[in-house]
């Protein structure tokens, strides 16, 4: 079974980033650094042909903000952190609820496709063996024994 870090690398991230269009990212981008209301609706205007192509366009935020956070979170060496973001993805990806309110049903676009194969990849990697487990000197360092008096 391989473990997280090298799935995420070699499988799943690249499923990610399948779901993701820079375009719609970019207007994302763009929103957030508006300073006012008449640049605001420019951007509105923008995004209608873009994100229009899409029934979940903030799916797309979600994954990429995952994505951030788990690539951050292995390189400074915290794995189990990394499975927050995955599972929170994960659980709307398994939602029935999603599926119907969003999709109505309909699998066979390329959109919904892409997300199904990232919650099959998103599983695979939930289900991987954490790297290490916290030893007792790992637990020693992070809270220093307590002398009684």
């Amino acid at each position: 079974m391989e473990n997280f870090e090298n799935l995420w690398d070699s499988k799943v991230k690249h499923l990610a980033y399948a779901c993701i269009d820079s375009d719609v990212m970019k207007l994302f981008g763009r929103m957030e650094k508006a300073e006012n209301e008449n640049e605001k609706e420019k951007i509105r205007e923008d995004a209608k042909a873009v994100v229009g192509k899409y029934k979940d366009s903030l799916a797309m935020y979600k994954i990429s903000s995952m994505c951030w956070m788990v690539e951050h979170d292995l390189a400074d060496g915290r794995e189990w952190k990394a499975r927050f973001p995955v599972f929170s993805i994960y659980n709307v990806l398994c939602s029935e609820s999603y599926w119907n309110d969003v999709f109505k049903g309909d699998f066979e676009s390329e959109e919904a496709k892409r997300l199904l194969a990232l919650r099959d990849g998103l599983k695979e990697l939930l289900d991987t063996k954490e790297v290490e487990e916290i030893s007792e000197v790992q637990t020693s360092e992070v809270v220093p024994e307590q002398k009684v008096l």
